[in-house]
């Protein structure tokens, strides 16, 4: 084997491993000594450009190859591009061919191709040579453009540096690179980066420019554009050039809003003046912008001042608790909106509860209690409810009472025992009220009463004494099951009790006489824990009919007679036991049951008064106390005393 097949089969061994199996057939085929071989295989150009064509030179040299037939074959990284079988050319053995050329098109770069050309003779189709070549297609382009910052603020600062990236991203250098600002809608300096010499491929280059007059009214917020554009030259001195714009944000300063309010601890129903202040991220004033402020139900918008303040006036106050307050601003083409949320605690108001009733009270008599709500600046609280306690002994109730327009309450209550009773109000508080209480404690004494005893003023030795007692207390009520002992002469002679209409009916035997004598009757109530002791007395003249008849006849003269009738003269006392100083013992009318006169709501306050000035009283001082005249009370008094509620005057 010649040096010149074993070549030939190195290169075969070389395309199987090169080529898809395909061809692996045609690279081991047999090649014949002396066999065919190029000249030259050469491209025309080194490198060419994407979308240009390259055109392969060869020629042929045929040493010893009975074939004289040849067509050759082009492969590009392993994918057949061309393919002479159809045009085979001819070369007799020992010459050679003439230079020849093929067009071969559809490079895409950038890339640089292995390029694989065969030599077959025909019809054998076999392999006579093999030459690998390369090819560079260029592409020059200049990417991954990127720049920063991408944004600023307005008005934050007066300048800011811009770097801006650019990369040979193509597979061959470029030459005298220029870098110029083609427009812009912000001020931008230097205009031009001068000549930047040689870029190599792959290599990045950062250039960096001034942005200037970012805090100027001029220079608006948004989104600007700077276009760019990059000039050079390729390998064959061919100038390009490639524009791309950046996108350069200059946002909105984001203002801010203080927020103050006066009172600094308001409380329920308090004016509340609130200011809020617009400064810049410099905490300059912003002037003549619009502020919104929404506090519970109210929303008002006010315009800064000079001084980037905006003053609100809640007059009505608000609820306690937390309150929300959010103070809004719409922004404007330099400022973006913003809006704050601020928590204002509303305390509630302290109370005070008054209850004013008498200080002393009749047990069964009813009595008022007033009661008065006032928040601390003594304003009258409506609609709030009331509970009042009232503890007597082993009695203990309780009721709720709401408070009028005027914070007023009032109820009327009685006590069934004497003795103290302990009051207590109280309110719970609500959302806007703190609670409050009052105690206070009321003697009860008991209940004034009045016994009333009818019966005959003279009898007769033979005969029994009807008695009829009525027991009443101040209100002319009854009293029933109330035990009456009944004395004669000092000396218990019956013990009954009152029925349910406060009546006792008795019958009373009296002891004999010689001529006539007088007895006193007493009926007493002892009285109970709800009512006072009351005594009734009278006298009853008891005759002894036969003897008087006598002497009768024996006297002739009518002076004993006179005398006699004299005698019989009867009157009843009736006096009660000892009551309190200011209420002295009443006498009813004889043989009769008194009569009750009615009473009217000023006798009540009159009879109140006078209890509680123990019974001693200036007409002139009590008629102002209790704002009326010195006749109503005069008059006042009078049917106090008919109805037994006081003693009469001497």
């Amino acid at each position: 084997m010649t040096r010149r097949v074993y070549v030939i089969l190195v290169c075969a061994v070389l395309l199987a491993l090169i080529h898809p199996a395909g061809h692996i057939g045609r690279v081991n085929a047999e090649t014949v000594e002396g066999a065919a071989a190029f000249t030259y295989v050469r491209f025309q150009q080194e490198k060419i450009y994407e979308g240009e064509s390259a055109n392969l030179l060869f020629a042929v040299s045929n040493r010893n190859s009975t074939e004289t037939e040849f067509y050759v074959r082009v492969y590009r990284d392993g994918q057949m591009i061309f393919d002479g079988e159809p045009r085979p050319f001819s070369c007799s053995i020992g010459e050679t061919t003439s230079e020849m050329t093929v067009t071969l098109d559809g490079w895409i770069g950038a890339e640089t191709y292995r390029i694989n050309v065969e030599l077959h003779s025909t019809p054998s189709d076999t392999l006579q040579d093999l030459r690998p070549l390369s090819l560079t297609v260029v592409k020059l382009t200049a990417g991954e453009f990127t720049f920063s910052p991408s944004k600023t603020v307005w008005g934050r600062i007066d300048k800011s540096s811009l770097k801006v990236n650019f990369t040979n991203t193509g597979n061959d250098d470029m030459y005298d690179v220029v870098v110029t600002v083609m427009n812009s809608s912000l001020r931008i300096s230097p205009l031009s980066s001068g000549d930047l010499g040689t870029v190599p491929a792959g290599q990045t280059v950062t250039l960096t420019f001034t942005l200037s007059a970012l805090d100027s009214k001029g220079t608006k917020p948004g989104l600007h554009k700077i276009s760019m554009r990059i000039s050079f030259n390729d390998y064959r001195s061919i100038s390009h050039y490639q524009d791309w714009t950046l996108e350069f944000n200059l946002e909105k300063m984001q203002p801010k809003i203080l927020f103050s309010f006066n009172p600094p601890a308001p409380k329920c129903g308090d004016t509340i003046k609130f200011k809020a202040e617009l400064v810049d991220e410099k905490k300059n004033p912003l002037v003549g912008e619009l502020i919104t402020l929404s506090v519970g139900s109210t929303t008002v918008s006010n315009e800064t001042s000079t001084y980037g303040t905006a003053v609100y006036e809640l007059l009505e106050g608000l609820d306690s608790g937390n309150h929300s307050v959010k103070l809004s601003y719409r922004g404007s083409e330099y400022y973006m909106n913003t809006s704050e949320i601020f928590v204002m605690r509303v305390s509630p108001l302290a109370t005070s509860l008054h209850a004013e009733t008498q200080k002393i009270v009749n047990a069964t008599i009813p009595a008022t209690v007033n009661l008065s709500l006032v928040d601390e600046r003594l304003r009258p609280i409506p609609n709030q409810t009331l509970k009042i306690t009232i503890v007597s002994g082993l009695m203990n109730f309780s009721r709720l009472e709401k408070t009028d327009d005027q914070g007023r309450a009032s109820f009327s209550f009685s006590l069934n025992a004497s003795g103290e009773a302990e009051l207590s109000a109280s309110f719970a508080g609500s959302r806007n009220y703190l609670e409050s209480r009052s105690h206070s404690i009321i003697k009860v004494t008991p209940a004034s009463t009045r016994l009333a005893l009818r019966a005959i003023p003279a009898v007769t030795l033979d005969s029994t004494i009807d008695l009829e007692i009525s027991l009443r207390d101040l209100l002319g009520r009854p009293l029933s099951d109330a035990p009456i002992t009944v004395l004669v002469n000092g000396e218990a002679a019956a013990r009954l009790s009152t029925n349910s209409t406060g009546y006792a009916k008795t019958a009373l035997t009296l002891q004999p006489t010689v001529f006539f004598r007088k007895a006193r009757v007493s009926v007493a109530f002892s009285g109970d824990e709800r009512s006072a002791p009351s005594l009734c007395e009278t006298e009853i003249l008891v005759v002894n009919s036969s003897a008087l008849a006598g002497v009768l006849g024996a006297v002739a003269a009518g002076g004993i007679v006179s005398s006699l009738l004299l005698v019989m003269r009867w009157r009843r006392l009736s006096r009660r036991k000892a009551l309190p100083s200011e209420v002295k013992p009443v006498k009813p009318r004889k043989g009769e049951l008194p009569i009750i006169p009615p009473l009217t709501p000023l006798d009540e306050r009159v009879y109140e008064y006078i209890l509680e000035h123990s019974g001693v009283i200036s007409l002139s001082q009590a008629s102002k106390d209790l704002g009326i005249t010195v006749e109503q009370l005069e008059a006042s008094t009078k049917r106090l005393r008919d109805a037994g509620r006081l003693a009469p005057t001497d």
